[in-house]
């Protein structure tokens, strides 16, 4: 094989020329020893345009390990025979685009002033540092600084040992763009890693049959936007692994279209405080922080859970097309969650398994419109004890198996609307409101249907409040009352009044514009049939409300 001399280099080199070395059939063989000459002996014959070489193979360890290089390095459609090392360098510019054979990177420490470009080149490897006493990689760019963009378009990476870039605080200044054909076998980690710009991985491709963590993003500051959506082409993302995001901090908002997550079961993930921690968590982002947007969209399909527990987040939705599925395990978790805006579960949207928001404060309203809910874990499918949601929570059309609704405790500052929802939980309860306090009204009307009981009861009686012994419950069970509410008034103060409002063919529960008045019914009133109703304020007696019977009055249970 043809090799390339030193006075040929320095002359493409001098003159800022690309030195084309072949093409994919025939290639010339230039020495490893004499590139690193042309960086340290030989730099002041260089032009700033650097070093440019294409269709050559490089033969020998480049090894520019604390060098500084005062030029760019570009290789296009090169190959080596083993790995590069450029530790600690201080280069201009390293590109090694479109090369179909490099044995690893190691970069650990290492200080590009512009770009680091791995664009359309194949890298595999299985290298051991000082970074890690345990695990290998193919990429190793630990305590790196890039001042322009970290650039792995089309890039495959195959990480013969545990990871395929692992890149702990690891700071660029511009985007880190993982994106187009972008495929990882191995997980990806940029731990406390400081991103001044965007992290895109449009079409990526991350899978980690090893340790089961795809990406791993903890306590990363990413100063803009994440993207994980789809390529112009149509090549979906794909991460087949966990991503965690634990105590991850992002300033734009989190996009994730058309995208499948895959979680692998059987790793222990998350916080003390996440459920998600005994494995099969898809996300894992206990303590994220986003400041825009935090969106599912378009068909995207999530298979385990999502642990955004403790975090701080613009709002949440997850649109119309898209699906969580975790059955018998924890779907979607905000525990003690924040929320600037809104949450959202679109129409049609399938979630299997249970949605968390127990103590979780959400600024805006919560919305699960003609969501459908089953599978949960354990009999809750929405566990919302103790939520603080300043808006309105609508449940419009909701479609909930194999669970209940819980409220318990819950401070909700406008209405309650579950007009039209069908709940079934046959032998439990399927809607929980005890102790909840709705500053609006509770509206169960519209062919709202529930095969289980619902339990209403009101907060504790205020000082100035007519005088009661404790409050009441009202469980009711599904099935057409057969005669309408009987319209006699009956003054009451009340932090909210629900009543009856049932027909022959639409049953349901609603309450009266929210003030102090409420309307009581007592048995026998009206004709034969008519439904009973407690206050939720007033008395300390219940009712169970029976289909088509007479009230009946028992002891309210305690606590």
């Amino acid at each position: 094989m043809d090799q390339v001399g030193e006075a040929e280099l320095l002359t493409a080199a001098a003159a800022g020329d690309v030195l084309v070395c072949g093409d994919d059939s025939a290639r010339r063989c230039v020495d490893a020893a004499l590139l690193r000459r042309c960086c340290r002996e030989l730099r002041d014959q260089v032009d700033p345009r650097g070093v440019r070489l294409s269709g050559a193979t490089i033969t020998g360890r480049l090894d520019l390990a604390g060098l500084e290089v005062p030029f760019p390095l570009r290789f296009e459609n090169c190959s080596f025979t083993e790995p590069v090392e450029v530790a600690g360098a201080q280069l201009v510019e390293l590109a090694l685009t479109g090369c179909d054979q490099v044995p690893g990177l190691l970069a650990n420490g290492v200080r590009v002033r512009r770009d680091l470009d791995l664009s359309r080149s194949q890298v595999a490897g299985a290298l051991s540092t000082s970074a890690s006493t345990s695990k290998l990689s193919a990429i190793w760019l630990c305590e790196s600084e890039i001042g322009g963009r970290l650039l792995c378009v089309d890039t495959v990476i195959k990480g013969g040992g545990d990871r395929s870039i692992q890149a702990d605080r690891l700071h660029v200044t511009g985007n880190i763009r993982l994106l187009h054909g972008f495929t990882a076998h191995g997980e990806v980690r940029l731990i406390g890693a400081r991103i001044g710009g965007s992290l895109d991985l449009t079409g990526a491709s991350i899978e980690s049959p090893g340790t089961g963590l795809a990406l791993d993003l903890g306590e990363a500051v990413i100063e803009a936007s994440v993207f994980l959506i789809d390529a112009p082409s149509g090549r979906r993302p794909l991460i087949r692994g966990r991503i965690d995001m634990g105590q991850a901090r992002i300033g734009g908002q989190f996009l994730v279209r058309n995208a499948t997550l895959e979680a692998r079961a059987g790793a222990p993930v998350g916080s003390a405080y996440s459920r998600s921690r005994v494995g099969g968590t898809a996300l894992s982002a206990p303590r994220l922080t986003v400041g825009a947007e935090l969106t599912f969209d378009g068909t995207s399909q999530v298979t385990g859970g999502i642990d955004l527990s403790l975090s701080q987040l613009g709002s949440v939705s997850v649109g119309p097309g898209c699906s969580l599925q975790a059955p018998g395990r924890t779907a979607l978790d905000l525990t003690n969650t924040e929320l600037l805006s809104t949450f959202t579960v679109g129409e049609q949207v399938p979630v299997q398994g249970t949605v968390r928001l127990s103590g979780a404060r959400i600024h805006g309203n919560l919305r699960l419109r003609e969501a459908i809910l089953s599978h949960p874990e354990g009999n809750s499918l929405l566990a919302a004890q103790g939520v603080s949601i300043d808006g309105e929570v609508e449940l419009q059309n909701l479609r909930a198996t194999g669970g209940d609704l819980g409220f318990r405790a819950a401070a909700i500052g406008s209405f309650f609307d579950a007009a039209g929802a069908k709940l079934h939980n046959p032998g439990g309860n399927t809607l929980n409101l005890v102790q909840a306090n709705v500053k609006g009204s509770v509206r169960l009307v519209d062919g709202f249907e529930s095969t289980g009981e619902v339990v209403l009861t009101g907060p504790p009686s205020r000082a100035g409040s007519s005088a009661r012994t404790g409050p009441s419950t009202t469980r009711a069970r599904a099935g057409p009352a057969r005669s309408p509410m009987p319209s006699r008034p009956s003054p009451q103060p009340s932090a909210a009044a629900w009543t009856w409002a049932g027909s022959r063919s639409r049953p349901g529960w609603t309450s009266p514009t929210p003030g102090p008045r409420s309307w009581p019914t007592t048995p026998g009133a009206g004709r034969r049939g008519t439904s009973s109703w407690a206050s939720p304020t007033t008395g300390s007696s219940s009712r169970r409300v029976r289909p088509g019977g007479r009230g009946t009055t028992r002891p309210a249970p305690p606590g």
